[in-house]
This record gives C-alpha cells, structure tokens and sequence, in this order.
C-alpha cells in the first residue's frame, strides 16, 4: 500500500513539475516577443492594464507605431531596388497585409469575447514587428 503510495506522489510531483516549467516556458517566450514592443507601450500597459479598454488603446497605439516602423523599412526597401521590382514589392506588401490580417482575424470571434479582440491586436503587432524585421534583412 505504502508503495503504491509512494508512486503516486511521485507521478503528481513530476507531472506538476512538468506542467510549471511549461508555464514558465510560455510566459518567457510572450516577455521576449513583448521586448520589441516601444517603450510607450509599457507605460501605458502599466497604467492602463486594469480594464480591457485600457488595454486595448494600448495596443492601438502600439500597432500604430510598429505601423509607422513598418513602413519606414519598406520605403528604405523601395529605394534599394531596381525600379522594374517596384510593382513586385507593393504586391508583395499587400498580399502580406491581407495575410496577416486573416492570421490574427482568427484570434477574435465573436463568442471569444474581449480577450479575442485583445488576442488579435496583439497577434496583429507581433506580425508587423517581424515583417519589419523581414524587411530590414532582406534588403
């Protein structure tokens, strides 16, 4: 019996173990992602965090400012190439827009109440930081 016992609280400690280096895994992976959110955006998660309200103009601006990095990338990537490749790269550009748009649109719906709506605006800035950071490689 004691045995038998034993086991058990084993298997539960080692399954709790393993369930808390999973959360901790997850909750570094969403800190470092966050890192290239703007210094802005911090203030005003610290300020505003208390309400989805607040959190979600958070992440307005926030997406307006990774926009307007966003689109100084592609204008320096513009001026790096051959005119001919110009139409290319506005192709290029818009069928990511719709792209991305249709990945993050799958985040909210409309039983997935407000955190779906903050799911997708964040999923909307994570994907613009890095087709930014596509962008500055590239070209």
């Amino acid at each position: 019996m004691y045995k038998v016992m034993a086991m058990l609280t084993i298997v539960v400690l080692f399954t709790a173990c393993q369930n808390s280096k999973n959360e901790e895994n997850v909750h570094i992976k969403r800190v470092i992602v966050k890192k290239e959110f703007s210094k802005f955006f911090y203030e005003c998660e610290r300020e505003r965090s208390e309400t989805t309200a607040g959190m979600s103009s958070c992440f307005e601006e926030e997406l307006k400012e990774q926009d307007k990095r966003l689109n100084v990338e592609y204008q320096k990537a513009k001026a790096s190439i051959q005119p001919f490749r110009i139409d290319s790269l506005k192709s290029v550009q818009k069928k990511w827009i719709v792209y991305r748009d249709s990945k993050c649109d799958f985040f909210f719906h409309k039983e997935s109440g407000s955190s779906g709506s903050l799911d997708r605006q964040e999923c909307l800035i994570k994907e613009t930081i890095s087709r930014t950071k596509e962008l500055k490689e590239i070209f």
